[in-house]
């Protein structure tokens, strides 16, 4: 905003100023294979990336077997670890941005 005074008389102006923000969409995209293994015994490993949305972002896992963690590191985290539980297990990797949108991606 600029403002210029011409005269030096004194007078009062009113402004309206308005600010959109845009939202840019918050991705998540992953690859790797944690692939069949032995309780106890690590098996593959997976890595994901954020993109878009407004950092810092926030990293989280769902339905996965006791054992197997998700290491965040900005904007990329890695999946991988050794199950303490026999089972067929279908996960999700969640990524929240500072705006609080989300975007997941499910394994299985």
């Amino acid at each position: 905003v600029k403002v210029t005074v011409t005269s030096a008389s004194t007078a009062t102006q009113n402004f309206t100023l308005q600010l959109t923000q845009t939202v840019v969409p918050l991705f998540v995209t992953g690859s790797g294979n944690l692939g069949a293994t032995s309780v106890g015994k690590p098996g593959g490993s997976g890595s994901f990336s954020a993109s878009g949305g407004k950092p810092p972002y926030g990293w989280n896992m769902t339905g996965a077997p006791l054992g197997i963690s998700l290491t965040p590191s900005g904007a990329s985290a890695t999946v991988g670890g050794a199950p303490q539980q026999a089972g067929l297990f279908n996960f999700a990797v969640i990524v929240t941005d500072s705006q609080g949108q989300s975007a997941s991606m499910w394994d299985g």
